[in-house]
Formats: C-alpha cells, sequence, structure tokens
C-alpha cells in the first residue's frame, strides 16, 4: 500500500527525516487512480489527523475509497470555466442576436450566484436557491445622463424563464462534453406562472387607429416604413435587411430570406426559423411603397443608414401620443397589428401563420387566439340553436 510518512528536513544534519506528532508519525496517501477511460492519473492526500497507527489506518481506508471511485479530470470545473467554453461553441452555431443574449443572461444573472461552483457539486437545492435569488432581485434603472437611480423593478416570469432556459443549455453543454452526470436545472423545471393568472395581451393598433396614427408622421421614409411594418407584419429586422431585387413587382411577391440585427447592424443569412425564410404577396399600399424606390441606386432599401432605432421608436411614441393612443406601442407590435387585423377579418389561422413565417401554427394560436372575435358567443349560439331544434322535435 502506497502509504507515506510526512517528511520534514533535519537543520542540522540535512537529511529528511520522518514527520513527529506527540512522538508519532503523521501519514499521507500518493497513490494512483483511473478515469471513466482507464486513464491512470496521480492523486495526492494530506491530513493532519492521520497520526499514529490510528491515522495509518484511515489513510489506507481514504485510499481503497479513492481507487473505487472513477476520477473525473474536470471535478474542478466551475460553471465560470464552462461557460467560456460553452460561448465559443454557440458563436459557431447560432445567431449572434441569440449569443449576445445567452451571455447577458450569464454575466448579468447566473455569473453572480452560481459562477464558482463546481459544476458536479451542483445541487437540485442550488437551483432552488438559485430561483429564489431571482424572484427576490431587484433590476436598477439608471438615467441615461448620470450614474443616478431613477427606479427599480422585479424580473418578469418570462425574463425568468429566458435565464433559466440559458442555464439549462449550458449543463446541457456539460453533459455533452465535459462529463457532468445530470442536469440539475432541467430536473428542478423551469419558473411556472401561479395557478389561475391572466396571460399578457398584447398591443395593437386598430386600423383606425392605424389611419390616425399615420396622420401625424411627416418624415417620409419613416411614414413608409411604418405602413410597411402594419401591412406586411414583417419582423423589423427582416425590412431593415430587404433590398431592391428582394421585391418580385412582375409577380407581386416580398422574398423574405434575411434579417439585420439593428442592435449591432449585422447582416444575417439565416432567418430566425426555418419558415420564416419565405415570399409573402404585397397588398396595392406595399406594392406602391416600393415602386418608390424601384429606381433607387442603394442596395438596402432602408438600411440602419436610414431609420434610427431610437428616432423609430421616438417617433412612435410621439404619433400615439398625438392621436391620443393610449397604448404601449413597441415596433414589434406593428407586426400584431398585422396579425390582429387579418384576425378580424376573417383569415383562417394556417395562412396567417404562414405569412408570418411561425415556425408552427401552434404558435401563431397561442399567441393571437384570444383575438378571435365573438367566439364564445358563437359557441353559445350554435349550442342554443341546437337546444331549441330538439325542443321543436319534441
Amino acid at each position: 500500500m502506497p502509504i507515506y510518512t510526512e517528511q520534514i528536513l533535519d537543520k542540522k544534519s540535512g537529511i529528511k527525516i520522518d514527520k513527529l506528532v506527540d512522538g508519532k508519525k503523521q501519514y499521507y496517501i500518493r497513490t494512483y487512480v483511473e478515469d471513466e477511460f482507464g486513464n491512470k492519473k496521480q492523486i495526492t492526500r494530506h491530513n493532519k489527523n492521520w497520526i499514529g497507527r490510528e491515522g495509518q489506518k484511515e489513510a489506507e481506508w481514504e485510499e481503497v475509497s479513492l481507487q473505487k471511485k472513477k476520477y473525473n479530470k474536470y471535478e474542478k470545473l466551475t460553471l465560470n470555466d464552462l461557460s467560456k467554453e460553452y460561448f465559443k461553441y454557440i458563436e459557431k452555431k447560432l445567431k449572434p442576436s441569440t449569443v449576445r443574449k445567452n451571455k447577458d443572461n450569464y454575466h448579468l444573472h447566473i455569473q453572480p450566484f452560481l459562477g464558482r461552483k463546481k459544476i458536479l457539486d451542483l445541487t437540485n437545492k442550488d437551483i432552488l436557491d438559485f430561483h429564489k435569488y431571482l424572484d427576490d432581485k431587484e433590476n436598477v434603472i439608471k438615467s441615461k445622463n448620470s450614474k443616478r437611480t431613477t427606479g427599480k423593478y422585479k424580473l418578469s416570469i418570462s425574463f425568468k424563464q429566458s435565464i433559466h432556459v440559458t442555464l439549462v443549455s449550458l449543463l446541457n453543454f456539460g453533459c455533452k462534453y465535459f462529463n457532468l452526470n445530470k442536469n440539475v436545472a432541467s430536473i428542478v423545471g423551469n419558473f411556472r406562472k401561479s395557478k389561475g393568472s391572466l396571460k399578457n395581451e398584447i398591443n395593437f393598433l386598430t386600423k383606425n387607429e392605424f389611419d390616425e396614427f399615420i396622420k401625424f408622421e411627416i418624415n417620409d421614409i419613416y411614414k413608409d416604413f411604418f405602413t410597411l411594418l402594419f401591412f406586411t407584419g414583417m419582423r423589423r429586422g427582416e425590412l431593415l435587411a430587404l433590398t431592391i431585387h428582394d421585391i418580385d413587382f412582375s409577380n407581386n411577391e416580398i422574398n423574405i430570406n434575411k434579417s439585420i440585427n439593428p442592435k449591432n447592424g449585422k447582416e444575417s443569412t439565416d432567418p430566425k426559423t426555418n419558415r420564416s425564410n419565405r415570399k409573402i404577396k404585397m397588398l396595392n399600399i406595399v406594392n406602391k411603397i416600393f415602386q418608390k424606390y424601384k429606381n433607387t441606386n442603394t442596395k438596402i432599401i432602408f438600411g440602419l443608414s436610414k431609420i434610427k432605432l431610437t428616432t423609430l421608436q421616438r417617433k412612435c411614441d410621439m404619433n400615439c401620443k398625438k392621436a391620443k393612443i393610449n397604448k404601449n406601442i413597441r415596433i414589434h407590435d406593428f407586426r400584431h397589428s398585422f396579425a390582429s387585423m387579418c384576425i378580424f377579418n376573417g383569415i383562417p389561422i394556417e395562412i396567417i401563420s404562414e405569412y408570418l413565417g411561425h415556425e408552427s401554427i401552434s404558435t401563431t394560436l397561442n399567441t393571437y387566439a384570444h383575438l378571435y372575435p365573438n367566439s364564445q358567443n358563437k359557441l353559445i349560439w350554435v349550442l342554443d340553436k341546437q337546444d331549441q331544434k330538439q325542443d321543436q322535435e319534441k
């Protein structure tokens, strides 16, 4: 058994001698263990309590325990270490906007609480404690022109769910490439809304509200941009990436095959989903707008050089205020407005889903099902009519 006594250097003789504590030898272990692939690694263990005959026995028991246990070369790997490898990996696989979102979720919310934890030591309780940390956490709102705090807010349920998804993906990566046995975040599960809570309803502009809204836009380029968003349902990035070559006037179609990330201005050849790569027919009002840009020398019709994001939202807020529309309308809500207009005009959900480029019809239903007008009234009318028919037959 490779059990050794601790040694010290004798100053007089210059020779190493056994270290004694109360006249008894102190021991340590030096042994070899195998990992899951059969590779050998030397391990040394010291313990100040391994003294005398009893200490030697304890050291022997520890050595047997070590040799029975498979050594994992990643046993000291922390979540911070794993995250560095994970982000290198996804930078080659995912869109820049998705990578940045995951990085923000990790560095701002996961790292402060779990970053220094060894991945092999993570437990279900650690995840539950992390959930409580997010529940209690308050984000600070700071003034743009100074570091002064202007307010605080709790994280929304959807935001906390997004953070949890990042953690699950990170640990899945650990399971796949770094010998992590289980994903404790996946076992615990994501945040859930409390029973009985109402689904957040989307904001949108009706056709009449949009007609009032657009009257107050005096800049022709922004006026065209708002109008195209409302009457095509395109995502902001999809519209920003359009070139005049994407407009097929002969077939009255728009070819949507790319998107620009508004925050970094980089063009992405990959659409958001497979079905986002699509061709959509144009309304007359849309066709007329693109006709104005038909002979443009610019490759991209709009682009970030012509449309400033901060100006776009500022103009949206200002026009809503002038039109007396008391809704908090975001730019993405123009897409919701188009979908709502289609629903109110009886367009089948399958056609709306295809036009919007949703990955599945269920996505469209989950988002817009509550907008179908008089759905309960129709249910009552059908059942009442059936009752009346049965009464007449009697």
